[in-house]
């Protein structure tokens, strides 16, 4: 499948209206829980459940990639159409990427420091992904 097509699918999709939340100190267990429950929310409004899976920090595109394409092998387009829509529009690339750790300068272009801080999971663990239910084994 090449590119344009991979991003035809993804441009397909009808947006869900999203308020971004900037990291800073690390929640408390009823804001994580609320945060949770509101991307539980998302996923069953585009017919996803949540799946535990050993992660490396992309298992978010791992997983999303494997229910686009029905491969994992497209993470890294899936990242970088996520990165292009989240933080895309400068004309250098760069933008200040809000974490943890204070103030990121990154270059998004490549996804540098950026998927860390995507607002797709509350707390992300590393442990936690997506994956359509058509799709379990």
């Amino acid at each position: 499948m090449c590119a344009t097509a991979k991003g035809a699918r993804l441009n397909n999709m009808v947006p869900v209206p999203r308020v971004p939340k900037t990291n800073g100190e690390i929640p408390s267990f009823d804001e994580a829980f609320s945060d949770h429950r509101r991307l539980l929310d998302k996923l069953v409004l585009y017919g996803l459940v949540e799946l535990t899976v050993n992660g490396d920090d992309n298992c978010q595109f791992w997983a999303l990639s494997d229910q686009f394409y029905r491969t994992p092998e497209h993470r890294r387009f899936v990242r970088q159409q996520v990165v292009n829509q989240g933080f895309g529009g400068d004309a250098d690339g760069r933008r200040e990427v809000h974490g943890l750790g204070g103030v990121v300068d990154a270059d998004v272009r490549r996804g540098e420091a950026a998927a860390c801080h995507l607002p797709l999971a509350p707390q992300h663990t590393g442990k936690q992904s997506i994956r359509h239910p058509e799709h379990e084994r």
